[in-house]
């Protein structure tokens, strides 16, 4: 199957009841040919490897014939067909499941989101901008927004003269994480600690992913004590929390560096920068530690 085409015979037109079936697409937002869409259009269109695939993911992680997807009506079924990797939805592991509008579908590294409605298209397209400011395997604020959240938040500091301080976070032995367990494990991981600090984090700061296994917050109105506090209460949060890839358990932990603006800070860049060399300086006394500001 190619982008943007119909995977559907005349006689599978019929057996589908195709003009009762609702719009529905599958499109990439992580680890393959991101943002491709592939609209589905009827019968069933098999995911995998192989290139007699409908719809073809090259990565080595995924199955020749990884899973497929049954629709008839207002009904698509997602059925796992025997992989190697298995076939997650919402981060659960699944044979077989009825695919409701937004979820998730996971297959070795690649992440697919699925739509369904009359709205496709403008849904789509939602989804297309929501992905140029957020991290398709987190769903946090990406780095583009991050800057844009920065630059903003560091003009209102000088013009009111208010507080405003960064914890940049980075996960300890990260490396050691994938090697020992895979890339799979390490991106569950990574999601894991995405929902367990966002849940920590207040709808007027900002946590965002920076690249890898780095992480910021962004701590508005939030002073030097202020920022160590709330960076202890993250360290002390992800050490006590119990990290999980299928029945594998991971211990966690994290290392900080904090910053709080001031004179000698004269954009977002110097801003990171102060905070990275202070996460460099907890890294160096040890890890699952806190330096600065």
């Amino acid at each position: 199957m190619t982008p943007d085409s119909t995977v559907i015979t005349s006689k599978e037109k019929l057996r589908a009841g195709i003009s009762d079936l609702i719009p529905a697409c599958l499109f990439v937002i992580y680890g393959g040919p991101i943002g491709t869409k592939y609209d589905l259009m009827g019968g069933t269109v098999t995911i995998g490897r192989e290139e007699n695939n409908d719809i073809i993911l090259s990565q080595t992680d995924i199955s020749r014939h990884h899973a497929r997807v049954i629709m008839k009506k207002s009904d698509f079924l997602l059925e796992d067909m025997e992989s190697t990797n298995g076939t997650y939805v919402n981060d659960e592991l699944i044979t077989m499941r009825h695919l409701l509008n937004g979820d998730l579908i996971r297959m070795g590294g690649v992440i697919i989101k699925f739509l369904k409605g009359d709205n496709i298209e403008r849904l789509y397209y939602e989804e297309i901008y929501n992905m140029t400011i957020s991290d398709g395997l987190t769903g946090l604020a990406n780095r583009r927004f991050l800057w844009d959240f920065l630059r903003r938040e560091i003009s209102r500091s000088r013009r009111h003269l208010r507080p405003i301080s960064v914890l940049m976070i980075d996960i300890d032995h990260f490396k050691q994480v994938n090697d020992q367990y895979g890339h799979l494990a390490g991106d569950f991981i990574l999601q894991q600690l995405a929902k367990v600090v966002g849940c920590n984090i207040r709808k007027e700061e900002l946590f965002a992913r920076y690249g890898g296994e780095e992480f910021v917050v962004v701590l508005p109105e939030c002073l030097g004590d202020g920022c160590r506090i709330a960076a202890e209460k993250l360290r002390r949060l992800v050490e006590n929390t119990v990290f999980t890839f299928g029945e594998i358990t991971v211990p966690i932990t994290i290392s900080i560096g904090c910053a709080t603006y001031g004179d000698d800070i004269e954009s977002p860049e110097t801003f990171i920068e102060q905070a990275d060399s202070n996460l460099y300086k907890a890294k160096r006394d040890g890890r699952n530690c806190i330096v600065g500001p």
